[in-house]
């Protein structure tokens, strides 16, 4: 009778694995969990030596006008007609005006206006703290401190958020001390809308003092006239310029100095830690398990080739020591 062996229930490889892998993890429990806890604390301990930091927030509404009227008689922004060559002059043309609120936030964050920022409010000595003598207060071994190192160190202090539905702008700084935090938050804005108003006075000084040349050059009278109302409205342009005290920037929140720190965040440090070497450690318990049954199936297929390539050769001894006896019976007779 014919011994046949019966094929193992179907996918019991994989339950007996997961078996292992599951006695793998429970074996290893204890130090797998204490492994974490130990790499949690380490961690927890090392930020400990990590200064902390403040941000402070100022929310500001940003005032400009990006639809400045055409020639049209219902979007004229005079009381008078103007020619299509003087409304694009005054101003300016719609398409430059269609995108002011991305042009004014590249302002902002421009390295003109960081370098003039910085050199305002004296923050060269706080961005290069190490180079700098409190006491005497000067540079030491003759520390000449470069703009653009300082710009880079003052774009991660400053950081901004625009509200796309409420238009509302959040200006945030980190600093090391929260009444610090919130001096630059709140200082930020006056010096911008400074900056803003200058820039834009002297682009219409440079408009007037076109307008002077062209007038000395041209005999034209209607050409005269026209040149005289685009010089009185760029002296009204300048005239509304400064008597607009929130432009382009309005605060509506100034910040206050922050009663907690933003950074570390030692506890999430720490939690997140603690699950990373939990699972890592889970890994790593599965993984040699794995790699038991890796080294195990390569002992079987090397016994296997073994067993396969040793017949042929007790095969060919067999054969030859047959042809070698009928020579010996040959000499003793």
């Amino acid at each position: 009778m014919k011994n046949t062996q019966q094929a193992p229930p179907f996918n019991i490889d994989q339950q007996i694995d997961l078996l292992e892998y599951l006695n793998a993890l429970l074996r290893h429990k204890y130090a797998i969990f204490i492994a974490a806890t130990i790499a949690a604390m380490l961690v927890f301990s090392l930020t400990l030596l990590m200064e902390n930091k403040y941000t402070a927030l100022s929310l500001v509404a940003i005032n400009i006008n990006e639809e400045p009227g055409s020639v049209k008689p219902d979007e004229r922004q005079s009381s008078y007609t103007l020619g299509l060559l003087e409304n694009d002059f005054i101003l300016d043309s719609s398409q430059a005006r269609s995108n002011e609120s991305k042009r004014m936030m590249a302002t902002l964050k421009s390295y003109s206006f960081s370098v003039k920022f910085i050199e305002e409010q004296n923050l060269l000595p706080y961005i290069f703290k190490d180079n700098w003598d409190p006491i005497n207060e000067t540079w030491i071994d003759g520390f000449q401190p470069d703009m653009r190192w300082a710009n880079e160190a003052f774009i991660t202090m400053r950081s901004y958020e625009l509200n796309d539905e409420t238009g509302l702008l959040s200006i945030l700084f980190t600093t090391k001390d929260p009444e610090f935090s919130a001096k630059l938050a709140n200082a930020i804005i006056p010096s911008f809308n400074n900056f803003t108003k200058q820039k834009q006075v002297k682009l219409i000084e440079e408009r007037q003092a076109y307008l002077n040349k062209r007038l000395q050059e041209i005999d034209n009278i209607q050409l005269h006239r026209s040149i005289y109302r685009m010089i009185e409205s760029q002296i009204g342009a300048e005239s509304l310029i400064f008597a607009r005290k929130d432009y382009p920037l309005e605060i509506i929140q100034p910040a206050l100095p922050p009663l907690h720190k933003s950074s570390p965040k030692r506890k999430q440090y720490a939690a997140l830690s603690f699950m990373g070497f939990l699972v890592l450690g889970m890994m790593i318990a599965m993984g040699s398990v794995l790699l038991k049954k890796i080294k195990q199936g390569l002992s079987e297929y090397q016994t296997t080739v073994a067993d396969e390539i040793q017949p042929p050769i007790e095969m060919a001894k067999t054969d030859s020591e047959a042809a070698v006896k009928p020579a010996d019976e040959w000499i003793d007779t």
